[in-house]
């Protein structure tokens, strides 16, 4: 979860008094965050390895926020919730004003990066530290929900250098020229590409558009450039401790996380502006990609009353007490939602822009019972007509875990994804394309859903080559099928993996005996036995061929006829695959048929 660094003094000061450690932790814990370090700034700095001329022995919270909460990621956030959560500030009143200011959006970003929002923050009263906290609130939003700049990306800007109406447009990057933020030389786009190749910081996010034809870019009437987004803003427009009148631009791929950006950065600083939680939006002209005359009018941001209806029954219902509509009602205010209006036993409860978390009427409950008191709620014993308890399968697993661990076995874990080439090119095997789950998006070497435990082992050993020998592992875990029938397109199997591997011999017998070890422990009698129990399951094995496995060396399971498992000697080219030398042999088992 995110971690945000506020001044202890100044926020103790804000609050109206001071506490001692013990003291602020528990109010923390009560509101629903945790006060994870109280340290001072020079230290701070010492942990990161960065050395700031200005750093001091200010002491300041290190406070750890859900990661849901975007509203609590700097100061302002923490203390105003904290103000209202103490009961000694009302719920702010977030309003818009007349809008001044144009954004000309051009069809040509459509293909590059599509959305973008606006508000202009007006007599902004900018200190030192409100302009450290500004700063510190971009990054944050651009590490969370933006992630890393890929989703949307902020822009802030003097606005008193610039001068409407602006534009938003996709260019070729040799017809973009500007002075990058902080540097003194001009640049066209394929310049600020090459200068931050090697930036520490920026270099993470130039393959956002580097590889498109056209890059985005906006511009004043004066064709000023302001920012290329996501990478940097120009230097021209750059806020500083004298700026008064701040244009705040958000370029994204995804319109609901920028406008959850925008809403977030605009209600945090508003209280600075003359008129505190006033926010001037932008008039958004849009070009219709279909018609060189149409045209498309919004303004950004748009605070239209958001309501969620919960009764007041239901919800003391879940929490387990008996409050008055009245104090669900100042529970809300607390964790500032509203303003409420009540209606018999419902409320309707309005979401402030500062609460983008709130999507469910649960999230009211869940909010009631937070400034309520978790401790204050009486304990009572469930009315359930069931016991909790551990699912058979999963029990099922923990004994033979500790048996195959008695047996000398040592357990490994292993990923959950893993790439095709390991479950079927390194195996001998073709992917059918009806037997593994493939993931659309995925990131790095990674593509399917396990559907067989065997080369997560055989990785272990690759990795693990000086390990003295015999070496006698196994898993017991989940793998992946496709399922039609099933209504996520998918099922879950539990799979028992194992493998023996000498340096003399291949351990056929062993892996064999291991296999009637297991069967005796689930009480499976072998094929042949004289006196059967009733209904007892029977287990047979029968020589098959396998790609996997050595030819004439390998031996398929059966359960009353029922196919559940194979194993054998481990074939030559499918150890060579996995840069492994000594002769192996494994066995696969499926467990859910002795259920």
């Amino acid at each position: 979860m995110p971690v945000v660094s506020v001044p202890r003094d100044l926020l103790f000061e804000t609050l109206g008094r001071s506490y001692s450690n013990e003291e602020f932790s528990q109010l923390c814990f009560d509101f629903g965050i945790e006060l994870d370090e109280v340290t001072t700034e020079s230290n701070l700095c010492r942990k990161r390895g960065v050395e700031l001329a200005d750093a001091n022995d200010e002491v300041v919270c290190k406070i750890e926020v859900p990661a849901n909460r975007c509203d609590l990621l700097c100061f302002e956030g923490i203390s105003r919730a904290l103000l209202m959560y103490l009961e000694k500030m009302g719920l702010p009143s977030y309003r818009l004003s007349d809008p001044m200011v144009e954004m000309h959006v051009n069809a040509s970003v459509m293909e590059v990066r599509p959305h973008i929002v606006c508000a202009v923050l007006r007599n902004v009263r900018m200190t030192q530290r409100v302009y450290k906290s500004f700063i510190e609130l971009q990054e944050k939003l651009h590490s969370s929900i933006c992630r890393k700049r890929y989703f949307a990306s902020i822009g802030t800007h003097d606005l008193d250098t610039l001068e409407g109406p602006f534009s938003y447009t996709a260019e070729l990057p040799e017809e973009i020229r500007f002075v990058p933020l902080e540097k003194s030389e001009e640049l066209d786009g394929h310049g600020v590409m090459e200068l931050y190749r090697s930036h520490a910081q920026l270099k993470n996010y130039l393959y956002i558009i580097q590889d498109k034809p056209r890059y985005p870019v906006v511009r004043d009437r004066h064709k000023t450039v302001l920012s290329l987004p996501p990478i940097i803003n120009g230097n021209h427009s750059r806020v500083t401790l004298n700026t008064k009148n701040i244009l705040i631009e958000v370029t994204a791929l995804d319109r609901l996380k920028a406008d959850i950006v925008l809403d977030i950065m605009t209600t945090m600083f508003s209280q600075y502006c003359a008129v505190p939680y006033v926010v001037e939006p932008v008039r958004l002209v849009f070009d219709s990609p279909s018609s060189c005359s149409g045209r498309q009018v919004e303004v950004s941001p748009n605070w239209e009353r958001r309501e969620i209806r919960c009764r007041t029954s239901e919800i003391c219902e879940m929490i387990g007490v008996s409050v008055s509509t009245e104090r669900v009602v100042g529970c809300l205010s607390r964790m500032g939602l509203g303003p409420c209006s009540v209606s018999a036993d419902e409320i309707a409860v309005g979401i402030p822009p500062t609460r983008p978390d709130v999507i469910h009427a649960c999230d009211i409950v869940e909010d009631v019972a937070i400034a309520y008191g978790y401790n204050n709620v009486g304990l009572s014993v469930p009315s359930t007509a069931t016991l909790g308890r551990q699912l058979p399968i999963n029990e099922l697993s923990d004994s033979l875990r500790r048996r195959l661990a008695e047996l000398g076995y040592t357990e490994i874990l292993s990923f959950v994804l893993c790439s095709a080439r390991d479950q079927y090119d390194k195996l001998n095997q073709k992917e059918d394309g009806k037997t593994s789950v493939r993931l659309r998006n995925p990131v790095g070497n990674v593509q399917v859903v396990r559907s067989n435990l065997l080369p997560g082992l055989l990785n272990s050993l690759s990795f693990n080559k000086g390990a003295p020998l015999p070496v006698q592992v196994f898993e017991i875990g989940d793998v992946v099928f496709k399922n039609p029938d099933s209504d996520i397109g998918a099922s879950n199997k539990r799979q028992l993996a194992a493998i023996y591997q000498n340096n003399k011999t291949a351990g056929f017998e062993q892996i064999h005996g291991l296999l009637d070890s297991i069967m005796l422990a689930l009480d499976v009698a072998p094929k042949g036995w004289r006196v059967p129990k009733p209904s007892q399951l029977i287990y047979s094995i029968h020589q098959t061929e396998h790609a996997t496995f050595f030819p004439r060396r390998c031996a398929k399971v059966q359960v009353n006829g029922r196919d559940v498992g194979i194993f054998g000697i481990i074939h030559p080219e499918v150890l060579e695959n996995f840069r492994l030398q000594n002769p192996s042999s494994a066995l696969l088992l499926d467990l859910d048929i002795f259920l």
